[in-house]
């Protein structure tokens, strides 16, 4: 398994770092402590913290093998009330709109003056629109498995969809979070897909955000032996794939 070295003024700082670099939570890094730095005396001798970091975690966050195959959730009529999982699901159109790039990043760019951040915006994608925030010390606009920038990302709509009456779906990421993140969802699905086949059992992943289960139920939907479903209900929701057959 590949690894990095991250370094910070303190263990903490450099696991932040880490996980904004990684696009991986904090709480689920695999590291291990080199140094944990020295503040020196009278700033003499200081050193950084430095930890060396897994590029992805060791292990599924969350999963579970269950001893028996875990049932899909039934409707009333007794059909896979995830039949159609997210991956197949029509997206929400997008409003065209004249110089809409420009106008989106002009708002992101208020958004963020607003909230007293430094950071530079620019365009990623056009079709659809995609914006992407640069600077320094932006973990604060990523949060725990990326909720601030979800929240930020529906701000930005939110502000977009008032001044042209209509959906934009602009994309917005941080320091290329949501590109690493992809990343890690993808290897995520794969290693899983594997465990699943070779123990012949379901496996369980860790609760995700509709836009993170679409990524896993796209990576595995061509596998030629296994097959993904979601369970749960709102934040509990998860993908499960299994073996097929």
């Amino acid at each position: 398994m590949e690894s990095i070295e991250v370094t910070g003024k303190t263990v903490d700082d450099a696991i932040n770092t880490a996980s904004a670099k990684l696009g991986i939570p904090a709480d689920r890094l695999d590291y291990t402590v080199i140094s944990e730095g020295s503040k020196g005396i009278l700033g003499i001798g200081a050193g950084d913290a430095k930890l060396l970091v897994s590029t992805a975690p060791a292990l599924a966050p969350g999963e579970t093998l269950p001893p028996e195959p875990a049932p899909a959730l039934l409707d009333g009529e007794g059909e896979e009330a995830d039949a159609e999982p997210e991956a197949a699901r029509p997206r929400r159109p997008r409003a065209q709109v004249p110089d809409g790039a420009a106008l989106a990043q002009r708002t992101l760019e208020e958004l963020l003056e607003r909230l007293d951040i430094q950071a530079e915006v620019s365009l990623a994608g056009d079709d659809p629109i995609a914006l992407e925030v640069s600077g320094e010390d932006l973990g604060i606009l990523i949060g725990h498995r990326g909720e601030t920038l979800t929240a930020l990302q529906f701000m930005l709509n939110q502000m977009l969809n008032h001044k042209v009456g209509d959906w934009m779906g602009v994309m917005v990421d941080v320091e290329q979070y949501r590109a690493r993140r992809e990343h890690t969802l993808n290897g995520l699905a794969k290693r899983m897909a594997d465990r699943a086949r070779y123990y012949r059992q379901p496996v369980t992943l860790e609760p995700m955000p509709a836009h993170e289960r679409r990524i896993v139920h796209l990576a595995l939907q061509e596998h030629p032996q296994v097959t993904t479903h979601s369970i749960g209900e709102g934040e509990d929701r998860r993908v499960v794939i299994s073996p097929r057959g």
